[in-house]
């Protein structure tokens, strides 16, 4: 085992693309170079397949549903009191719109200066975990569990895109006179890719906005691909984009902020651009990437030999360029045989999304 290994399953999966590759010949070699077949897959909550174009008679599967909706806008708000009115819209930034100038007078804290529409021609089949709308929950998986603690390899690329818009008139309350209007374009919230263990199995899916789709699900480890600013309760989040690995064992906490298994690492992921990731759990010590290594408290007790063949491992992830640089974008030294409690040693492996009060498409596009 060690680096022939690792360099072994990469070399593997970047020649053939596939979307899981299992260690020691194990039956888990699957591909979706595009997803307009979604044969092995179940889609859950908002999921739904999409070709990018809106058209009622392009039935290309009992999949296709309201992931097609483009836009969306919530009741305009309206706020009065002795000094100012308050005029306050909510919105998609929609391709008419998307490339308008939010200059720097009117651009508030949290505006995402990078950010495109969603494609708006015909588009190779992908699945759209989440529309552009408020509060939904989305989440694919596919149905065959399968064997992870021997290690495994995966890639999959995804947009993410559609933006909510935020903006808001100042008026002066007796004479309507403009003070200043403000604007910020940032979606929410993000997705993940999960090995799970939960009891809901293919049907499994959590909760909306900051649990971006996998809070709630139990015995689980998570990849994070996180773009809103998450404050609420006194939590302690990033304000940029970032990707993070989270875990809780069976009976563990599912709330994202409690599990946290390493440190974050900023990157971009709401920018509107196609990027490729990497994920692979080696059942061995990498010490090449320890330049990579973080850890936390939560990680603590499942840094431990679990018995032969079952010893402590590295979970690791590749963003873009890093891929073919072979430059982890984070790793983490951790057994999965102790995080995770599964059946006969399987586990259900797919994505989960959400949105809450903002809203973005998260959109995988291969895996």
């Amino acid at each position: 085992m060690g680096r022939p290994f690792r360099k072994t399953m990469r070399a593997a999966a970047a020649a053939l693309g596939l979307a899981l590759l299992l260690a020691g010949g194990a039956n888990g070699d699957f591909m979706y170079p595009d997803f307009n077949n979604t044969l092995g897959l179940k889609l859950n909550g908002a999921a739904s397949t999409t070709n990018c174009v809106d058209v009622h008679y392009n039935a290309y599967g009992p999949t296709q549903a309201a992931a097609d909706t483009f836009a969306a806008e919530l009741d305009d708000q309206f706020l009065e009191d002795m000094e100012s009115q308050e005029f306050q819209t909510v919105e998609t930034a929609v391709r008419d719109d998307v490339f308008d100038d939010i200059n720097a007078d009117s651009a508030i804290f949290g505006h995402r200066d990078s950010y495109v529409a969603a494609p708006d021609e015909r588009c190779g089949v992908r699945v759209r975990m989440t529309p552009s709308q408020p509060h939904q929950i989305g989440s694919f998986w596919y149905t065959a569990p399968l064997p992870v603690f021997q290690g495994f390899l995966t890639l999959f690329s995804f947009q993410v895109s559609d933006h909510s818009k935020v903006c808001t008139q100042h008026r002066d309350p007796i004479f309507s006179t403009l003070h200043h209007s403000s604007c910020k374009v940032h979606g929410g919230d993000g997705f993940a890719f999960v090995v799970h263990g939960d009891p809901t199995g293919e049907d499994a899916i959590g909760a909306p906005g900051a649990g971006v789709g996998y809070a709630g699900l139990e015995n689980f480890i998570a990849v994070e691909f996180d773009t809103w600013y998450n404050t609420e309760d006194g939590n302690a989040d990033l304000l940029p984009d970032h990707i993070s690995i989270h875990g809780a064992a069976l009976g563990g906490t599912s709330v994202p902020l409690d599990n946290l298994l390493g440190a974050p690492r900023i990157h971009d992921v709401g920018d509107g651009q196609v990027h490729l990731v990497q994920v692979a759990y080696l059942p061995y010590l990498a010490h090449e990437y320890a330049g990579a290594f973080s850890t936390s408290a939560a990680a603590y007790p499942f840094m431990k030999d679990n018995g032969e063949n079952r010893r402590m491992g590295t979970f690791v992830v590749w963003v873009d360029g890093g891929i073919a640089a072979d430059a982890p974008l984070i790793a983490i030294p951790i057994n999965l045989s102790v995080l995770l409690h599964l059946d006969l040693d399987l586990a259900y492996v797919g994505f989960t999304a959400a949105t809450g009060k903002a809203w973005e498409k998260h959109d995988l596009l291969s895996w």
